[in-house]
């Protein structure tokens, strides 16, 4: 019998490189007949390490085959995969069980021609990282292969960074995030939150750069009462400072536009406070409904939610302080907790989800009131999706002005006018942000 937890990972790995969906989507269809949290936590930590790792471990199949891997059956290279990152990465797994399911999930997945040469490649892997010797700074496969990047984000990294940042951004990329949770403090305080998780054995303290964020420190905090009760959530710290950093005060009139699944939505009506008008908006059905029951479980049942394309315009008037425009975007700056996207995206896309977010900043402007600000943001790094994005904006939007935001908690994190996250500057996923103010009544402008 095949370990349920390596036939999910399998399962989730083989469906994320068949394009039918992202790796989140994925493992949660894939973990879903898994009972034992044990299993779920393995299956988990295989299909992700599958991706942070997959150049090293293409790297190390190839070693192995006469062929390229090009030549094998999508369900052949999904059972090598898993089966190397078990071998290779994960030392508390007996090696011949890993082995005798890499054969059998070929089998089971409609590849039984295959089985041997499943069975002799997993066999001849190395079963440990050391004894991988992947290549040093340098040799040919450096960029590829030991810091696991796809060529062309290799070559883009290097280009604008130098080689020292890139590599430092790629090795950050390969280390599993730590949790970090948001307080939802309209229903109590991150004294409490931390108080109420040592009772549980978690060890949490409060992070500087953001009200509501709290680092996990050690402790399971998946099944947490907090997390349960909707007393908290799961977000990255890097995505919490953007909220901070949007500025909104008690009582103000919050848009947020592109707000599945909730988190950011959240933490700006933590900001605003209860007595505050909050819309929260986004285009798909399926993401709506994602959206309204994590507003529900929060206790956030005042927060208005809308069905709208911001790409196409938001069906409200311009009577907002703040509007939220957190884009579609290449996500390539979250690759460490989203590692499939090093290898499902393409150069190609940063022009059109740019192009993308354009169209939703412009849209978006339209429900700003005078005097009012527009926060642009996004996940990645890449200058095309983010500070070109702004550039276009402000000359279209002669009304509209970066504002520079005011020092305080935020200082370590902004580059200028904008909120610019960085792995090797603060150990961060990479945000974005910028500010932009819309001239006042009686300015002369529109």
């Amino acid at each position: 019998m095949i370990a349920p937890a390596r036939r999910a990972a399998t399962e989730a790995v083989l469906a994320v490189e068949r394009r039918k969906r992202d790796l989140a989507t994925a493992l949660d269809r894939a973990r879903r007949p898994l009972e034992d949290p044990r299993d779920r936590a393995l299956a988990t930590e295989i299909a992700h390490g599958v991706f942070r790792w997959r150049g090293a471990i293409d790297f190390l199949l190839a070693r192995q085959l006469r062929t390229g891997l090009e030549s094998l059956a999508p369900a052949v290279l999904a059972a090598l995969r898993t089966a190397a990152y078990q071998l290779v990465w994960l030392d508390r797994l007996p090696a011949h069980a890993v082995v005798n399911d890499a054969v059998e999930l070929a089998r089971a997945l409609g590849q039984p021609h295959a089985t041997g040469l499943v069975n002799a490649v997993a066999r001849r892997l190395p079963r440990s990282l050391e004894a991988a010797a992947l290549p040093g700074p340098g040799e040919p496969g450096f960029w590829t292969a030991t810091c696991s990047l796809p060529g062309w984000l290799a070559s883009r990294w290097r280009a604008r960074l130098g080689d020292r940042r890139a590599a430092a951004w790629a090795e950050f990329a390969l280390r599993p995030p730590r949790p970090v949770l948001r307080v939802n403090t309209w229903r109590l305080t991150r004294d409490e939150a931390v108080s109420a998780l040592a009772a549980e054995g978690i060890t949490a303290r409060a992070l500087p750069s953001s009200p509501t964020a709290l680092a996990i420190d050690s402790g399971d905090v998946g099944g947490s009462r907090l997390l349960v009760e909707g007393l908290a959530g799961v977000q990255d710290e890097g995505s919490q400072l953007v909220a901070a950093f949007a500025g909104v005060g008690p009582g103000e009139r919050v848009l947020d536009v592109c707000a599945a699944p909730g988190g950011k939505t959240l933490a700006l009506w933590a900001a605003a406070g209860s007595d505050a008008v909050m819309v929260a908006a986004d285009r798909r059905p399926a993401r709506v409904a994602l959206l309204r029951a994590t507003l529900r479980h929060a206790g956030a049942d005042r927060v208005g939610v809308v069905e709208a394309d911001a790409a196409a315009g938001v069906p409200l008037l311009p009577i907002f302080d703040c509007v939220l425009a957190d884009v579609p975007c290449s996500g390539l700056g979250t690759i460490r907790r989203d590692p499939d996207i090093k290898w499902t995206r393409r150069e190609a896309d940063l022009a059109r989800l740019a192009e993308t977010g354009r169209q939703i900043a412009d849209r978006a402007a339209d429900a700003v009131r005078p005097g009012g600000r527009l926060v642009f943001a996004t996940c990645t790094t890449e200058p095309e999706e983010n500070d070109e994005v702004v550039e276009a904006f402000l000359a279209s939007h002669p009304d509209f002005a970066l504002e520079r935001p005011r020092q305080g908690d935020l200082a370590p994190f902004l580059d200028g006018a904008f909120l610019r996250t960085a792995p090797d500057v603060h150990g961060l996923d990479g945000f974005f942000a910028a500010v932009l103010r819309r001239a006042g009544l009686g300015s002369g402008l529109r």
